[in-house]
Formats: structure tokens, sequence, C-alpha cells
């Protein structure tokens, strides 16, 4: 059994010595879902107790922690490593027990089945799609980093599609309705709970404010 684990809401996909590709192709050994990831986005190597990441020039960019990965970087446990909004988290065998998890043993491959558009992109993807598109990437944003010890590294991705949504609503002319108004306020309420030192609450106490201007 290998050290480290990947952990993405509740599946844990153990990292075995060698290279484990991450990525929309099937062959990789970890197929994400996910139509913004290239089709062999990303390279971990596991070496002598060792893991590293590398980006394979993917089109959107491998982010670990928040900052774009440049080359090849060590990862540690507690590392968040994210592509889009598909959020994985380095965790040792020994954190808890599996649950009802996808493994990949002797080829058998796993699939994170999960949908999303990178917040780097944002801009592109509110210009054509619907407030209910952007309130699900906001949510997916949300219950990814939820799932995390360190869920504040996400803080910044979840604020720009916050923002963008507004400002979407407010170039196009199409008010919140009242349900994805609710849904707004609650993922900016989970998000500024995070922060206990309150160094977010004039961006919450701002942005509920905008909320109800653009209902």
């Amino acid at each position: 059994m290998s050290t480290y684990w990947l952990k993405y809401r509740g599946t844990r996909f153990p990292i075995r010595r060698g290279e484990t590709l991450l990525g929309r192709s099937p062959y990789c050994s970890i197929v994400l879902s996910n139509p913004l990831a290239s089709r062999q986005h990303c390279a971990l190597k596991l070496d002598a107790g060792n893991l590293t990441i590398a980006d394979l020039k993917s089109a959107n960019g491998t982010w670990i922690n928040g900052e774009r990965v440049e080359g090849s970087r060590a990862l540690n446990v507690g590392d968040l490593l994210r592509v889009g909004t598909d959020v994985l988290e380095v965790i040792t065998a020994e954190e808890e027990n599996p649950r009802s998890s996808e493994r990949t043993d002797h080829g058998r491959k796993v699939t994170a089945a999960h949908i999303s558009f990178p917040p780097e992109v944002l801009e592109e993807a509110t210009n054509t799609k619907t407030h209910a598109t952007t309130l699900d990437l906001l949510e997916q944003l949300v219950a990814s980093a939820a799932e995390t010890r360190r869920p504040s590294i996400l803080a910044p991705s979840i604020q720009r599609v916050v923002e963008a949504l507004l400002d979407q609503s407010k170039r196009t002319g199409q008010p919140l309705g009242a349900a994805e108004t609710t849904r707004v306020a609650a993922a900016v309420e989970k998000l500024s709970s995070w922060f206990a030192d309150g160094s977010l609450a004039a961006w919450r106490q701002q942005t509920l404010k905008n909320l109800q201007g653009s209902s």
C-alpha cells in the first residue's frame, strides 16, 4: 500500500510507486471528467517516498495551494491539487479508513466524475452561460473546498465566481431570482465562516448588500 493518497469528495485514490497520470484520457490512472482538463493534464511521481507533480503542458494549468505549477514541484500531505474546480487533497493512508472508494489496482481505472469550469476562464464562460450554470460552478467550488482541511486556500477563486455572477447579472440586465439570491448568499456565508479572524467580514457585508440590489 502506498503512503500517499489523493482524496476527492470522500473518494480516495492511491498513489503508487512510479508515475500516476491525471487527465481526460481513458488511459490515465485517474480520469477526470472535466471538459477543461487536458487529455494528459498532469503527472504525479512517487519515488523513494518522495511525491512530486508536473504539469504536462495543459491548456488551463495545474494549481497547488492556489499557485500555478511551473515545471515540477514537491507535494506534501495537506496540499490541494486543483484542475478547474476539481480539487484533490494529498493525504496519508492512515488518516481515515477508505469508504465507498474506487481504486486503481492492476490497471483498473478510477473516475472523478465532476464537470466544471476553472475560474481562470470564468469571464469567457459567463459571457454565454446562464445564471444557473454559474451558480452550479460556485456551489461546486464551495463543496470542493469544504471537503478539505484548508478551504480558505480556494477563497480567491470562489470570490471571483461570486463577483462574476453579480457582474453577469448587471451586464445582461437579468436580475437574480429569489432562489438564486439565496444560493449565492449561502455560498458567501459559508466562505466567510472559514475566516475566524473576520478578514472577509467587509467583503461579506458588501456582497450581501449587492445581492439584494441585484434581485
